[in-house]
């Protein structure tokens, strides 16, 4: 399972990550209300949720890429960290 969850997100990472506002992609836990399931996803880290009512269509982003669910995380701004 863990297997073909990589091979999907190595091979949609590039057209994920070319939505508005997403940061980072990985593999977790989904979370529903709250609370973390069982159940492997996709994670997509957004810098901030948006209202439907703001996006485009293609904008929207999807909710199962490649047969494998998605699970959308507000992560908030992420900045690399100067090493002095």
């Amino acid at each position: 399972m863990i297997g073909q969850i990589k091979r999907v997100k190595d091979r949609y990472k590039g057209d994920l990550l070319s939505y508005r506002g997403v940061v980072g992609i990985g593999i977790g836990y989904k979370v529903i209300n709250g609370r973390e399931t069982d159940q492997l996803s996709i994670v997509i880290s957004v810098e901030r949720k948006l209202p439907l009512n703001e996006l485009r269509e293609n904008e929207i982003l999807p909710r199962e890429i490649g047969g494998v669910s998605t699970d959308i995380q507000e992560v908030g701004k992420i900045k690399a960290l100067e090493v002095k």
